[in-house]
């Protein structure tokens, strides 16, 4: 990806199409990950790549699409290393391309520029917490 907005744009199609290989393709081999789904962190391309193909094999099990929108996107870059900061609302539809669940998530990439291209080294996805009950509060945007 030659600018940061490719990756973005990449980012969306490679989970519209459910193309693991595009989707990776995002990522250093050194990558570092903050809270995915059921486990710690992250700190390798391959322990990713595991997650991702669950992630798109149990929507093609399911018939679903995924569409992926950015709202208030932040770029941050120099020449060799950028910083984006945004939520993604990951909205899931069915054969009939009506939509019957979402999620929006912050999310915090970290890239650098390798051989002329933007590759993400780290990410990091948050929700805010209940304070009282300890738990991700979903969908308050």
């Amino acid at each position: 990806m030659k600018t940061i907005q490719d990756c973005l744009d990449h980012y969306a199609a490679s989970v519209l199409n459910q193309n693991s290989h595009q989707f990776m393709s995002l990522y250093d081999d050194s990558v570092h990950i903050f809270d995915s789904w059921n486990v710690w962190e992250i700190k390798s391309k391959s322990e990713w790549r595991k997650i991702i193909e669950n992630w798109f094999n149990g929507l093609k099990n399911d018939s679903s699409t995924l569409k992926v929108t950015f709202n208030d996107t932040s770029i941050f870059e120099n020449s060799d290393i950028a910083f984006i900061h945004t939520s993604i609302r990951f909205s899931e539809f069915n054969t009939l391309n009506t939509e019957f669940r979402h999620v929006t998530n912050r999310f915090k990439f970290g890239l650098k520029r390798i051989n002329d291209e933007w590759r993400i080294v780290h990410e990091h996805s948050s929700l805010p917490i209940d304070s009282e009950q300890g738990m991700g509060l979903f969908n308050l945007k």
